[in-house]
């Protein structure tokens, strides 16, 4: 039997722009989490038919209050108590307490204001009692936008796989000072690869935070590539408060060695000269015959998702009368690329 193509699951010289930018310092950090309150599964989830869970029931219920160190949650006749615990030097809080059970800790502000929580390892988290989504799989994907109150803050996790690490960072801020409503995360960029010789004309998908209190208004993405080329995408609505993938078209020349070709993408306010945020995007140029991503548009909620390709070799008709080539589909595990 003749294999001569196979789709598989992959881990995804230079070209660059003739205006490059200068990209502003990584926001600092607010706080790391450091010190918090443990305590063990308090019900049934995950695969179980039925999801029981005592603490969610008091968030639910309005019931909930903020534990202290001995505090017990009943799950049947049996009491689970919170303990104190405290992260590692590598900024880890782990324990078996942790697997499916929850982590919480509380941070005080001065003044209310926007903040970035950047946190792995947690199915979600409550912050000030709103529910927010987690990255269950520590691969650092998420970074999330979330508003602080003046005084105390509480952020508690629900954790599935032993550990959890989390800190908040500043937001991105205009060279006034002023923080900015909607910009790039720039992470969990899903991006394709250029192929050698072959015009460049794919999707990716990058993720724009609005920190405001309002949806986004209209606004458009500008993508201009290594050689001048520019496409602008529409940005479909962002819920204030949230973050949304969103998908950008790309177009380049084709490219005559592998390298990495550069783009600059812009959010852009059809009211203002300066673009509302910028930031570059490195798409990787490889050979024909060399595995690669490529991305494509979902029929089903137009989001951009990719797959790997391992491109098919000549068959010879010696081997393989037929001609016919073989194909090899693999899917991946959790937590895995």
């Amino acid at each position: 039997m003749s294999r001569t193509l196979a789709i598989v699951l992959l881990i995804p010289c230079l070209h660059v722009l003739t205006d490059p930018i200068t990209l502003a310092d990584p926001p600092p950090v607010i706080a790391d989490f450091e010190d918090f309150l443990v305590i063990e599964p308090v019900g049934k989830g995950g695969r179980s038919p039925v999801h029981t869970d005592a603490i969610e029931a008091t968030i639910v219920d309005g019931s909930w209050r903020t534990p202290e160190v001995g505090d017990s949650v009943r799950v049947g006749r049996i009491p689970r108590i919170w303990q104190s615990a405290s992260a590692g030097e590598d900024g880890w809080l782990a324990g078996d307490a942790l697997r499916g059970g929850y982590a919480l800790a509380t941070i005080e502000r001065d003044a209310a204001g926007p903040a970035i929580l950047e946190a792995r390892g947690h199915s979600m988290v409550y912050v000030n009692g709103a529910p927010r989504p987690g990255d269950p799989y520590a691969n650092g994907s998420l970074r999330l936008p979330v508003m602080l109150e003046a005084g105390e803050n509480e952020f508690l996790f629900k954790v599935g796989r032993g550990r959890v690490k989390a800190r908040l960072v500043d937001v991105p801020r205009t060279e006034g000072g002023v923080a900015k409503t909607f910009f790039f995360t720039n992470a969990d960029d899903t991006v394709p690869n250029a192929v050698v010789d072959v015009p460049l004309d794919a999707h990716a998908g990058i993720v724009i935070a609005n920190i405001g209190t309002d949806w986004m208004p209209d606004r458009s993405l500008l993508a201009t590539g290594p050689g001048g080329e520019t496409v602008t995408s529409a940005i479909p609505a962002i819920a204030p408060g949230s973050i949304r993938k969103i998908p950008v078209r790309l177009e380049a020349r084709s490219v005559d060695a592998p390298g990495v070709m550069t783009f600059r993408v812009e959010i852009v306010d059809p009211g203002s000269i300066e673009p509302v945020d910028v930031r570059t995007l490195d798409v990787k140029a490889v050979e024909p015959t060399a595995p690669r991503r490529v991305t494509f548009r979902s029929e089903l909620d137009d989001s951009v998702q990719f797959y790997g390709l391992v491109p098919s070799t000549a068959i010879s008709r010696e081997d393989d009368p037929s001609g016919s080539p073989g194909i090899i589909l693999t899917l991946h595990g959790a937590g895995v690329d």
